[in-house]
């Protein structure tokens, strides 16, 4: 029986989500993924691939330590 291990949530997701004005489905239309593939990485039960990292950065105009928590999102003016 494999074990599988939690991830810590990504928090910066649901900030820069929730900061776009966007729920999970409308973030999983944006990429074109389902809601629940976007609720699993905000729950930490999965990661992004590295083209939906990319495509979050870019969505979001961050970079992909921004989206993964790495860093904090800047200002920008």
């Amino acid at each position: 029986m494999s074990q599988r291990i939690k991830l810590p949530p990504l928090v910066s997701l649901v900030r820069l989500r929730e900061g776009r004005g966007l729920d999970q489905r409308g973030l999983a239309a944006e990429l074109g993924v389902s809601p629940g593939a976007v609720a699993q990485w905000e729950r930490g039960y999965n990661l992004p691939g590295t083209d939906n990292l990319l495509a979050l950065a870019n969505l979001f105009g961050c970079s992909v330590d921004t989206v993964l928590g790495r860093e904090p999102p800047t200002v920008s003016s």
